[in-house]
């Protein structure tokens, strides 16, 4: 998935990579559930929101995302599509990465909470 957002990163130019954190207005996670936990608790020291798709997140994640939800915006969806749902087919993971990066753009404008694809549809 990381491969999928880094492609329309760079034939974007409303987007950037960054390899600091404290240089990012949003960070798009789609790693393991320790992943997402390690830059949950990043996001948290640099006051960067935070997107996640990464699926398998248990417990220590729930908890972790509530107490940080306090200081910063935390988006989590493991279906990131603008236009899919688990009744219609998605032909390449394109479709998702434009949904995570949408999601990136619109979490820098809200409050810290916690929030889903439905909050960034306007749903």
């Amino acid at each position: 998935m990381g491969q999928a957002v880094s492609t329309i990163i760079e034939d974007d130019e409303c987007f950037a990579l960054t390899s600091r954190i404290q240089d990012a207005d949003a960070v798009v996670d789609f790693s393991s559930p320790q992943g997402a936990l390690d830059a949950l608790q990043a996001c948290v020291a640099d006051n960067v929101p935070l997107v996640t798709g990464t699926t398998a997140l248990g417990s220590d994640w729930r908890a972790a995302r509530d107490a940080a939800a306090r200081s910063v915006a935390i988006l989590e969806a493991p279906n990131m599509s603008l236009g899919v749902n688990l009744g219609h087919l998605a032909f390449n993971r394109s479709i998702f990465a434009r949904g995570a990066l949408r999601a990136a753009e619109w979490i820098r404008t809200v409050s810290p909470g916690t929030y889903s694809m439905r909050d960034v549809l306007g749903g």
